[in-house]
């Protein structure tokens, strides 16, 4: 990428782009990631989050942009020590979110298990509401409480 085509590097506070976003809270990028529908997330992900956040304080949406932006901080200015601290930031993250999809799979299957119960006794099967006639009445009265005086 020619540098000299990339406006946003001359733009961008770098100093905000190069923090961990959300002040290094797991949970709070793994909610921002589960919004944003991301399965996984890596290191540059994170940096294209602070780059997103800067172009929006500028009012820019160009996501050609945005993307060339942050590969180009991740490559020239982002240390490998910083590199190691998005990267784990990212692992916390989508291991919360494993853990939340495994959860929430586990309790469909639990739904999805759940037997029907089958007796006959009214109170727990409640009051039939369809007259056997399909008459008007049906829709208002339970059945056999129905006048066919209409």
């Amino acid at each position: 990428m020619n540098v000299n085509d990339n406006y946003l590097v001359d733009l961008i506070d770098r100093e905000l782009v190069c923090k961990l976003p959300y002040d290094n809270n797991a949970l709070s990028v793994a909610d921002w990631a589960r919004s944003r529908n991301i399965d996984i997330l890596n290191g540059l992900g994170l940096v294209t989050l602070n780059v997103e956040i800067e172009a929006q304080r500028l009012r820019l949406k160009d996501q050609r942009m945005i993307h060339l932006t942050s590969k180009y901080i991740w490559t020239s200015y982002i240390t490998p020590s910083q590199k190691e601290k998005f990267k784990a930031l990212a692992k916390k993250a989508n291991d919360i979110n494993n853990n939340i999809r495994q959860i929430n799979a586990e309790n469909l299957n639990r739904i999805f298990r759940l037997n029907t119960q089958d007796t006959d006794i009214p109170l727990i099967n409640g009051i039939n509401f369809y007259d056997d006639n399909g008459g008007f009445e049906s829709l208002f009265m339970p059945a056999g409480n129905g006048s066919s005086s209409f």
